[in-house]
């Protein structure tokens, strides 16, 4: 596995596109040409919003425009960019995928991954979370082959799952990626699950790019 620089992109994106695409356009502003060979993006990105109506309204009027945008940033910067996740929806099916996507230096589509392991959670009375109200669950574990190792994708809720890291592991990945969206308190739990993820080696390699909310 070779050296590389990596950039993890915090962001707080809203259920308003175009106000996400100027946020991200304001971190990209700071960025010099080549400095990273890897920019990560958070979950839900270019949309942040559990209301069904937004969201197919993201998908029909924006996500192309969101993609065309970080394709654009891809070439300009000439770095890959790891997309953390959008809502993704194929013809025939009637609910979305949360799906991160990985984009060349050169502006092409590498690999997509679709999130596994959906947030369906009841907190308390007050807090629940149904992620599975507008998402189907991925059926396919990703590693992706880059020039310096192999990356294992996961999204957010996937990190309280360690045996998907050991699967990951199982398949050849060298390093992982996790784009969350996550309450402070809550990534301070999950964080605890990750070492239960190494399997047999002493060591991994693991960065994170999220929408965090300090709550």
């Amino acid at each position: 596995m070779n050296r590389f620089r990596v950039a993890c992109f915090q962001t707080n994106s809203s259920d308003i596109p175009e106000e996400n695409i100027v946020m991200l356009e304001k971190i990209f502003s700071n960025v010099k040409k080549k400095s990273f060979d890897l920019i990560c993006l958070p979950e839900c990105v270019s949309i942040f919003s559990d209301s069904r109506t937004k969201i197919d309204n993201y998908f029909k009027n924006w996500h192309q425009i969101f993609l065309d945008f970080i394709i654009c940033k891809a070439q300009q910067f000439k770095t890959n960019i790891l997309i953390g996740s959008f809502p993704y929806k194929n013809k025939n099916n009637k609910k979305f995928l949360n799906r991160s996507l990985m984009i060349c230096n050169n502006g092409k589509i590498l690999s997509h991954y679709d999130k596994i392991n959906l947030f369906d959670v009841l907190l308390d009375e007050n807090e629940k979370y149904f992620e599975s109200k507008n998402y189907d669950s991925g059926k396919k574990l990703k590693v992706i082959k880059l020039p310096w190792g192999n990356l294992g994708m996961s999204i957010c809720y996937d990190l309280r799952f360690p045996n998907l890291y050991k699967s990951l592991t199982k398949r050849g990945a060298d390093f992982f990626f996790n784009s969350s969206s996550f309450y402070l308190y809550n990534w301070e739990k999950s964080l605890a699950y990750l070492n239960k993820s190494k399997s047999d080696r002493k060591w991994l390699f693991y960065f994170c790019s999220s929408t965090m909310w300090n709550s």
